[in-house]
């Protein structure tokens, strides 16, 4: 019973890191959208973003051809935003697209963290340089800047590109 609360614990220890990083990298991310007090994100996606999730919400189809996952979660987070009365339709599109810049890249620490505990043998314990991994994966400046400013929809493709990379590792490794 006691070792079964000592393994928890570790576990639960060892992801602490982990969510620091992810609140480190929102922290960064939501700092730098509400500095500037701009209306939009900024770069180039920041006027597309919205006009995407607009369009979906009130045609039910893109307004051009592109992929449509990020703007399909940008358009239901917005509506949930507005049936809870948030504000207007127009504030819950831009509070949805500012929380999906700022929340979902940094989730990609996630998988980064579980590739990183599969690949370590049974001989070395959790060191400094996985959690340094992990945390070079959101707090460098690709994902944390450019990732929000120009491409945002390939700042939500890397979580799902790590997700998959621990996929495969995982059935490589039971192969």
């Amino acid at each position: 019973m006691t070792s079964s609360k000592n393994e928890n614990r570790q576990k639960i220890i060892s992801w602490l890191p982990v969510i620091a990083c992810i609140i480190i990298a929102i922290a960064i991310r939501l700092y730098r959208t509400s500095t500037a007090n701009h209306y939009l994100l900024a770069g180039s996606d920041g006027p597309y973003f919205p006009l995407q999730v607009k369009y979906l919400v009130d045609h039910s189809h893109l307004a051009f051809s592109d992929m449509p996952l990020l703007f399909t979660l940008g358009a239901l987070f917005s509506k949930i935003l507005y049936f809870l009365h948030i504000g207007t339709e127009n504030e819950c599109i831009l509070l949805s697209v500012r929380f999906i810049d700022a929340f979902l890249p940094p989730l990609s620490a996630i998988p980064v963290f579980l590739i990183a505990r599969v690949l370590t043998t049974k001989n070395i314990k959790f060191s400094f340089a996985i959690y340094l991994m992990v945390a070079y994966s959101i707090l460098n400046y690709t994902p944390l800047f450019i990732f929000s400013f120009q491409l945002q929809k390939n700042g939500l493709a890397v979580f799902f590109v790590f997700l998959y990379i621990y996929y495969i590792i995982k059935t490589l490794k039971y192969e």
